[in-house]
């Protein structure tokens, strides 16, 4: 693992001084890298879905996640919790969400260990790092960062993001990541909706290339192209739904969003939440 100094260490500008005949200032490259590596840094196993007891939310984070925010029972079937406006929030419905994959938990938790923000030690007593662990050991607090999605501030962050245009959030992302953040970013198109993690971001020119930890694949990266100019992003070779290899793209607004890991709390407006 890193040293906490290590993290988002290397950030680098490179660009001709303003001259005659330089290139304009848009046209430098920019490049931040994180110093994640999947081969150590996230999780040997693939995302997955379906359900079991072992790989369920426990009711114990259930409760962990919403009893601020509400009053929270368990009737010996199923646990539920009434939050303060009324809402009531039962474990079975968050557990049918998760069973369709925990890519947005796996991101999470691989960049929550990485940063030092949960000690790897709370997952395991025997793993060295993320990619030591095993889908037993730690598909539960994978469960738990999932279930953090669905809180109020964060449906609202992501609501407004992914109102911004291509360009907006290309330059949004590689900034924050030049400012020692890390996040996930979302990637929706008509029958996917997917989270990876931001491990480096390289602009050139009126490109922005991010270079992705994807859940869906162990030890490998993937890219997410976004052009300034178009105001498009493409995704290839995502995993869809059935198995298959695809490209994911989009063009204007609505495609995309970003989720800095900083955001994810326990203390997220539970109250507040009216459904999803």
């Amino acid at each position: 693992m890193l040293s906490a100094t290590a993290v988002l260490a290397s950030v680098t500008i490179v660009g001709s001084p303003v001259s005659a005949g330089a290139p304009p200032a848009h046209v430098q490259t920019i490049s931040v890298d994180t110093g994640f590596r999947p081969t150590r840094d996230g999780f040997s196993f693939a995302n997955w879905s379906g359900l079991s007891r072992q790989t369920a939310l426990s009711r114990k984070h259930m409760f962990e996640l919403l009893q601020k925010a509400g009053r929270c029972v368990d009737d010996g079937v199923n646990p539920k919790c009434t939050l303060r406006n009324g809402y009531v929030v039962d474990l079975a419905h968050l557990n049918e969400h998760l069973s369709q994959g925990r890519c947005e938990g796996m991101a999470v938790l691989a960049a929550r260990i990485f940063l030092h923000k949960t000690p790897l030690t709370h997952v395991s007593t025997r793993a060295n790092t993320t990619h030591d662990l095993t889908v037993r050991e730690s598909a539960d607090e994978i469960a738990y960062w999932w279930a953090t999605q669905l809180a109020p501030n964060l449906q609202q962050w992501s609501a407004a993001h992914r109102a911004d245009s291509v360009h907006v959030l290309a330059h949004e992302i590689l900034a924050r990541m030049r400012n020692k953040v890390m996040l996930t970013i979302g990637l929706y198109s008509k029958d996917t909706a997917h989270a990876v993690l931001a491990i480096k971001g390289v602009q050139r020119g009126n490109v922005t290339t991010f270079t992705v930890y994807d859940p869906n694949f162990p030890d490998q990266t993937r890219t997410l192209v976004l052009d300034h100019i178009r105001d498009t992003w493409m995704y290839r070779r995502a995993l869809s739904p059935d198995g298959r290899l695809v490209t994911l793209s989009g063009k204007g607004p609505g495609g995309l969003d970003y989720v800095p890991i900083s955001m994810r709390s326990t203390r997220s407006q539970w109250e507040f939440l009216g459904g999803f």
